[in-house]
């Protein structure tokens, strides 16, 4: 690259990088995305201005973005942040990166809630995310509850093992929330906090096999963190035992959601009826919901 570049000739330049080491078919997006953090400007802007020019420093910086791309290094990880629910979120090798289908969790909670807290009067009602990550899930249902009516009666929980996953979830938490970031209690614990009961109950959990997980991309399996996708040697283990310790914790009128594979459904379904649960399973992306 030369000392001044056309936004133009390095638009191109990261979308053939982009192109030539994920395979990426719409590459115009992670593209803006790697602009924004690398000229601090918006993508609208980047677009609107193709024949401004980057300089040393910025041109340094996308060498050095190409690098790390070189080695398949997830792009979120790169700009340190992605997207979920409309909102950005920190992220980086602490974290399992957020999946635009898992917004589906939030979008069935949220609809499930609506309904719900209109015929509870004089009551909280309390959501927990357990397993939180980077805090997408929990954080994406307090932002949206901040516009109900009765957003007072909500109290909002999110459980990690990994302190450090803790730490990036309530980083997001001030950025998203703002001085309701402190709205959410953040609880070091493996699932549920002990004699605790929930309406809604919200997991993601990690659900690969450990032969799955060897044959993950590399961008997948060498940075984003282990704990975070395999579930056991079989893959089901972490949502078996969730599924497990489920009814102690869940209101007799409450719900779960759970980001289940259909191979692991019957399974979970002998799981669910054991401990008195009925599994109801969605025709979207791996969503099921547990009541009594």
């Amino acid at each position: 690259m030369n000392k001044t570049v056309k936004i133009s000739e390095v638009i191109s330049f990261l979308q053939a990088t982009i192109k030539d080491y994920y395979g990426c078919k719409n590459t115009l997006f992670p593209t803006l995305s790697l602009l924004e953090y690398v000229t601090k400007k918006p993508g609208w802007w980047i677009l609107a201005h193709p024949e401004k020019r980057l300089y040393s420093k910025q041109i340094e910086n996308v060498k050095i973005i190409k690098k790390r791309i070189e080695k398949y290094e997830p792009l979120q990880y790169i700009t340190g942040f992605a997207e979920f629910w409309n909102l950005k979120f920190k992220v980086n090798r602490n974290v399992l990166i957020p999946r635009p289908e898992t917004e589906w969790i939030v979008d069935r909670a949220l609809r499930w809630l609506e309904k719900k807290s209109k015929e509870i009067k004089n009551k909280k009602i309390k959501i927990i995310d357990i397993g939180t990550g980077s805090g997408c899930i929990i954080i994406s249902m307090a932002k949206e509850i901040e516009m109900f009516k009765n957003s007072s009666i909500f109290e909002f929980y999110a459980t990690d093992i990994s302190k450090k996953a803790l730490e990036v979830a309530k980083e997001n938490a001030l950025k998203n929330l703002g001085k309701r970031y402190k709205d959410i209690k953040f609880i070091r614990t493996n699932f549920f906090p002990k004699n605790m009961h929930f309406n809604v109950v919200l997991a993601n959990l990690p659900y690969l096999s450990e032969k799955d997980f060897k044959k993950l991309p590399s961008y997948i399996k060498n940075y984003e963190p282990k704990n975070a996708l395999i579930g056991g040697k079989y893959g089901v283990e972490k949502i078996q035992e969730a599924v497990t310790l489920l009814p102690p914790h869940l209101e007799e009128d409450g719900i779960a959601f759970f980001e289940i594979p259909p191979e692991y459904h019957t399974t979970i379904d002998l799981y669910a009826k054991k401990f008195g649960l009925k599994p109801k399973y969605y025709p979207i992306h791996y969503l099921v919901s547990f009541s009594f």
